[in-house]
């Protein structure tokens, strides 16, 4: 179980989970970088797609890495 990192993997998804709940606490509240801003829209669109980007390229690091290990 351990070939492909899979507790890396639920670990980095609960932390990108958690991430976008708090980002999502701040645009709701008017928090954080989101306080008087016109574009708290954009913003917070731009945030979210940046934190899920982050683990969508650990997620295919590791899918190489694993892939690479057990071919070998």
């Amino acid at each position: 179980i351990s070939l492909c990192k899979y507790q890396d993997l639920w670990i980095k998804y609960r932390n990108t989970c958690e991430t976008l709940k708090k980002e999502l606490y701040l645009f709701r509240t008017q928090s954080g970088c989101y306080t008087n801003c016109k574009t708290s829209e954009t913003i917070f669109i731009s945030n979210c797609e940046n934190i899920i980007s982050s683990e969508n390229d650990y997620w295919l690091d590791v899918y190489k890495d694993c892939s690479s290990s057990t071919s070998s």
